[in-house]
């Protein structure tokens, strides 16, 4: 297996060098490309017009213009003979010389167009001779732009080459390289931790010893050929049988003290309850002769008794409580009576009777007619007015 931190992989920072190199390299190579395609777009349009033009060809000559021009000249001479002759014959050669003018016209504007295609002509193909040339530059910086990339791929290939690595582009090998450093890292991260195990496993083979007379103090006899691990089972196992062993005693112990404790207290008790009995035995005879019962009565014939003897207060409650009423009662018609015969004195002594209720019926009456003669009266007084 190949020790990572023993290859000679380059620096993060010479990786990120070569991207940048990259980069700029791919753009110049990008942009020279681009160059060299628009080149070849404008040579192929001018190719294109170049042959359009040349595909046209000569329509007319100077010697056709001659030929007209003498035509011309021939059928004004004609026309200049006949004015005098047939009308006929003259408006014929007067259309003659027009045709023949219109030819000339004609042939002058083909020579015209002519001029001008040609113009055309050498604007293109001046105009080609410079694309091709530009075109040429164009693909000679591309070579080179190409060139420079295969040196450079040539030195980054070099860079790796001490490490046995077969590298990739520089983004790539980037990533690669913080992986490779993350990796190294949880390799020295394993390493440290190995060598916290040796420490462990140090200590722990010097405390053996420790854990042997251990298993000796606590009656058991252990394989010191046996690892520390296996050991320190042994020993954890023997020093729960004890402290299960001791705590099962000590709860013993406690369960001891507390039954103990509670028979003392049951043993107070009982002695309590005794004297007790035997205080109540001896007042027994003397609290039943209160009730009206003999020294002999069970207790069951003493609770009936007295839940008889517990009605008697509330039995008396009562009775007193209504002899109060009837006494309020009594007096309140004392007061009623005195109060009807005072007032019937005072106004009607003849009205009075046995009782103050009769006397009050009787004042009621009274008053009740003599209020039915008045309004007899004040009637019979307001009917004679």
């Amino acid at each position: 297996m190949v020790n990572l931190r023993s290859l000679p992989i380059p620096d993060a920072t010479v990786i990120a060098s070569y991207a940048q190199q990259y980069a700029r390299t791919g753009n110049n190579l990008s942009a020279a490309e681009s160059a060299v395609a628009a080149g070849a777009k404008a040579i192929a349009a001018d190719e294109a017009e170049l042959a359009r033009l040349s595909r046209e060809g000569a329509t007319a000559t100077h010697d056709d213009l001659s030929r007209a021009r003498q035509e011309r000249d021939n059928a004004f001479t004609e026309l200049k003979a006949s004015l005098n002759g047939d009308p006929e014959q003259c408006e014929q050669r007067l259309g003659d010389l027009a045709r023949l003018l219109q030819t000339i016209d004609t042939v002058t504007d083909w020579l015209l167009a002519d001029t001008q295609r040609a113009t055309r002509l050498a604007d293109v193909r001046l105009r080609l001779e410079e694309s091709r040339r530009e075109s040429d530059a164009q693909a000679a910086s591309r070579d080179g732009v190409k060139s420079n990339l295969n040196v450079l791929e040539a030195t980054w290939r070099q860079v790796w080459a001490p490490c046995g690595v077969t590298p990739d582009a520089p983004q790539a090998m980037l990533r690669w390289h913080e992986k490779v450093e993350a990796l190294i890292g949880r390799c020295n991260a394993c390493d440290a931790k190995k060598a916290d195990i040796g420490v462990l496993d140090a200590s722990l083979a010097g405390r053996k010893g420790a854990i042997l007379a251990f298993m000796e103090s606590a009656g058991r006899v252990a394989d010191a050929a046996l690892p520390p691990d296996v050991l320190f089972r042994e020993a954890k196992a023997r020093l729960d049988q004890l402290l299960d062993a001791w705590t099962e005693a000590r709860t013993r112990t406690v369960t001891k003290a507390r039954s103990e404790r509670d028979f003392k207290e049951t043993e107070a008790a009982r002695t309590s309850a005794q004297e007790l009995l035997t205080q109540h035995t001896s007042q027994w005879p003397a609290a039943m002769t209160g009730i009206g019962l003999g020294g002999g009565t069970s207790t069951v014939e003493a609770d009936a008794a007295m839940t008889v003897w517990q009605t008697v207060p509330l039995t008396k409650s009562n009775y007193e409580r209504d002899g109060r009423s009837v006494s309020s009662i009594e007096n309140d018609l004392r007061v009623f009576n005195d109060d009807v015969f005072s007032i019937v004195d005072r106004v009607a002594p003849q009205l009075r009777s046995r009782t103050g209720e009769e006397s009050l019926s009787h004042l009621v009456a009274a008053l009740d007619k003599t209020r039915r003669t008045e309004d007899v009266r004040q009637r019979g007084s307001k009917g004679g007015r």
